[in-house]
C-alpha cells in the first residue's frame, strides 16, 4: 500500500522539523477562535506552493531512501 504525502511530511523534507510539530501547529491554528479561517488559508496555500517529493521507480520517496526507512 503506498501512502499519500501530507503536508506535515512534505514541509518535514523541506525544514527538517518532526511532522509531529507540524501536526500541531496546525491544530492550534484550527483550534483558536480568530484563527480557523487563517489556518485554512494558511493549510491551502502552503499545499499548493509546497514541492511534491520525487518518488523513485520502487514508489519510495528520496528522503525514505536516504533515511532507511
Amino acid at each position: 500500500m503506498r501512502l499519500r504525502p501530507t503536508l506535515a511530511c512534505r514541509s518535514r523534507t523541506n525544514t527538517m522539523s518532526p511532522p509531529t510539530v507540524v501536526r500541531l501547529l496546525w491544530v492550534v491554528l484550527f483550534l483558536v477562535p480568530g484563527l480557523i479561517a487563517g489556518g485554512v488559508v494558511a493549510y491551502v496555500i502552503a499545499w499548493m506552493i509546497m514541492p511534491r517529493p520525487r518518488v523513485s521507480s520502487r514508489g519510495v520517496t528520496q528522503s525514505h531512501q536516504a533515511s532507511g526507512v
